[in-house]
């Protein structure tokens, strides 16, 4: 294949998952104090509330919890961006959560029925040399970069909500390092094929 394939992670790049879980557990999305815990440690809304109560509130919410997320501000802006150059899939974990593959194939199809979407735990098993994933979580682009991928660790969105410009500044790196890796990969297929 030619082309590189860039995979979007949904929550936390695209989609406002911590905003939505945080209303659903009568936590108040706007506090700053509660911003700053999530924003230096994200494993914190697990402690707060304890990972048996966040699977249970989010598993008796259904699939109209995942499939009626809201877009993050820049999520339907890096989706066009992105889609337009490369070959884009969304990849997206269902967590620990029943109900979560099925509303996001359904957000999918409300949102992006021309983009496709693969949902599994471990990201890593699609990563290959010309696959790019763009992802919140570490530990997902550290493990997809592992097994041959090239990754992008998007900054959590409270890094990027107060500021626009950083915001337009971390899409245009993201496609300038996509454009690098586009020339690298065309060059390595060159060698490839001969």
């Amino acid at each position: 294949m030619k082309n590189i394939t860039v995979y979007l992670d949904l929550d936390g790049v695209l989609v406002n998952w911590l905003q939505a879980t945080l209303t659903l557990l009568d936590l108040d999305y706007s506090d700053t104090d509660l911003q700053q815990k999530i924003k230096n440690d994200y494993n914190y809304l697990d402690e707060l509330v304890g990972i048996p109560n966040l699977k249970k509130t989010l598993n008796l919410a259904g699939s109209e919890f995942w499939k009626n997320l809201d877009f993050l501000p820049w999520g339907r802006n890096l989706v066009k961006a992105i889609s337009a150059k490369y070959p884009t899939c969304f990849l997206t974990s269902p967590g620990l959560f029943a109900e979560a593959a099925k509303g996001k194939m359904q957000w999918q199809q409300k949102h992006f029925p021309d983009i496709p979407i693969i949902i599994c735990r471990h990201k890593n098993w699609v990563a290959g040399p010309n696959k790019y994933l763009i992802d919140d979580d570490e530990g997902q682009t550290t493990r997809f970069a592992l097994e041959g991928g090239r990754s992008w660790l998007w900054p959590q969105q409270f890094n990027l909500l107060t500021d626009e410009q950083k915001v337009v500044t971390e899409i245009n790196s993201v496609l300038a390092d996509l454009d690098s890796f586009q020339r690298n990969w065309l060059v390595d297929y060159t060698k490839l094929v001969g």
